[in-house]
């Protein structure tokens, strides 16, 4: 019974003493966002879009990310074009905007951004 409980101790020990040697797994949400926006204003959009994403699965309240996602997808956006991936920029911008809203719901940017994309 004691070998048990050691071997359990030793065991939790380990795990709980691994720290992710990663740095991309122990960036904070305002870092993910920093990175984001960079990527943006560098026309990296996709690379924007996961930065975005990884901010807002830490802080899904992120206001500032899921505006920014929205804003992302809607520049990949070109109006009048029927290519389903074109229509499915429209859409996640949409929704962003529309989360956007439900956290901020007089947000002028996710107004006048929905009411561009209809």
């Amino acid at each position: 019974m004691r070998l048990s409980l050691i071997s359990l101790f030793l065991a939790a020990s380990s795990l709980l003493g691994q720290q992710s040697t990663d740095p991309q797994q122990t960036l904070d949400p305002q870092t993910w966002l920093t990175r984001g926006i960079q990527a943006y204003r560098s026309a990296q959009y996709q690379d924007a879009i996961a930065a975005f994403q990884k901010s807002l699965g830490l802080d899904p309240n992120n206001l500032n990310a899921r505006q920014y996602l929205a804003t992302t997808y809607m520049t990949l956006y070109f109006l009048g074009g029927n290519a389903p991936d074109n229509l499915e920029n429209a859409r996640k911008a949409a929704a962003g905007f529309e989360q956007t809203l439900a956290l901020d719901p007089g947000n002028r940017i996710a107004i006048l951004s929905l009411a561009s994309l209809h």
